[in-house]
């Protein structure tokens, strides 16, 4: 039997995603097999697509790309309860690849989801809520805090906005375009400011407590510089090295992409975000659902930062 997958074929755009078929996946003791309905398409995809980022992240072509799943354990490996078979589930799938029909993981990463959560919505407690849950537990974001949030339009941002909030902060989202700005005043963002705007650093109200940045590049560079000296700067498009000295001279704190969340913290952070998305306290938006067969318009899409919160690709 074979399933169908999308591969990165090499190092470039969009059009280096391509779907073929290959055997359906081994099943090894203590694992299920996940029939996936829906796989979570991150940026840092598009941008691991591109060739970024070979210093950090071990993938080569040709491998499948994505790393979360929500979907219907079909299957069992010894050793596994097989009542579980049939149950709705969230999975990190790791370096096995999300873009599949059907994907492979240790019985642990698989977790129950509640049946009257769309999965789509589930799957942004995957890498989503926990890297908010987890930036957001090592910044001081309090009562009283001033915080920024760039890209505050994107996946990330839909929780990074509410959940700050809800901490008592002072947040202001910047985001690229008009929609993207009025989509961010819908999270309950305090400001919302357009960073396509020349001016925009002025009309953020610097300095900030604590800066997350989605964006990187310029707009991330401008937005380290509003970062009040000891402030805390979360780069989590970016490497903390690359703000070196001046973080240092300025006695920021730089948490940048290679920065690790603790292993017993993972899960702990998707069951809060699957509660989270139950409860309607973090309600990310689903930009675009793109069948699996069209990754390649889901990649263009978001590199063209035209998509407002999050994207799945549909499995059949």
């Amino acid at each position: 039997m074979t399933v169908n997958v999308v591969e990165i074929r090499e190092f470039g755009g969009p059009e280096v995603l391509a779907a073929r078929a290959v055997p359906d996946p081994v099943v090894a003791d203590g694992q299920v097999l996940v029939r996936v309905e829906f796989a979570e398409v991150l940026f840092i995809d598009t941008q691991l697509r591109a060739g970024w980022g070979r210093d950090f992240f071990p993938m080569r072509p040709p491998w499948v790309p994505g790393t979360g799943v929500a979907g219907r354990i079909r299957a069992v490996g010894a050793g596994v309860d097989a009542g579980r078979i049939g149950t709705r589930v969230v999975a990190r799938t790791g370096n096995a690849g999300a873009y599949a029909e059907l994907v492979a993981v240790d019985a642990p990463e698989a977790i129950d989801l509640p049946e009257d959560l769309d999965g789509a919505v589930a799957t942004a407690a995957l890498h989503d809520g926990v890297l908010a849950l987890d930036r957001l537990e090592r910044a001081p974001v309090g009562a009283g805090s001033r915080v920024l949030v760039t890209a505050a339009a994107g996946s990330l941002g839909h929780w990074l906005v509410p959940l700050a909030k809800a901490a008592g902060a002072h947040v202001t989202g910047a985001a690229g375009g008009p929609d993207k700005r009025d989509a961010v005043t819908a999270l309950g963002a305090d400001l919302a400011v357009d960073y396509r705007r020349a001016d925009w650093a002025e009309l953020a109200g610097a300095p900030f407590d604590v800066v997350f940045d989605g964006a990187g590049g310029a707009i991330g560079r401008t937005a380290f510089g509003l970062t009040r000296d000891r402030g805390t700067f979360h780069a989590y498009g970016a490497a903390a090295g690359e703000f070196g000295s001046t973080a240092a001279e300025r006695g920021i704190t730089v948490v940048g992409v290679e920065a690790e969340i603790a292993a017993d913290a993972v899960h702990r952070h998707i069951r809060t975000g699957l509660d989270l998305l139950t409860r309607g306290q973090v309600r990310p938006v689903i930009g675009q659902r793109v069948p699996l067969d069209r990754a390649a318009d889901a990649h263009a899409a978001m590199a063209e930062r035209t998509v407002i919160g999050k994207s799945v690709l549909t499995v059949p």
